[in-house]
């Protein structure tokens, strides 16, 4: 999930959207991304490369909103996942 939200945060700074308010389900990314301290695990870095990009979009905030009120979303990124495995997995790039 990280990895996603590091490319949804990269595909709105692309497009120079400002005054958004992004929601996630997952707590994990959410809590990680409220943090000031250091993560130096693979997950840390991938949320420091989100808190970069947050940083760059204009009037951007990021809370979590439970899966159950959001189930049309979840499942949205849930098919957005298998596909992008899917494409990686066909071009030989999944590990």
């Amino acid at each position: 999930m990280a990895l996603l939200a590091a490319l949804s945060f990269s595909w709105i700074g692309d497009l120079h959207l400002q005054n958004m308010v992004i929601e996630s389900d997952c707590k994990m990314v959410v809590d990680g991304l409220m943090q000031q301290s250091a993560n130096v695990t693979e997950f840390g870095s991938i949320i420091d490369k989100c808190k970069q990009k947050l940083i760059s979009i204009q009037n951007c905030s990021a809370g979590f909103i439970r899966r159950q009120t959001n189930q049309v979303a979840h499942k949205i990124i849930v098919w957005f996942m298998l596909l992008v495995v899917l494409i990686l997995s066909c071009c030989g790039l999944a590990r």
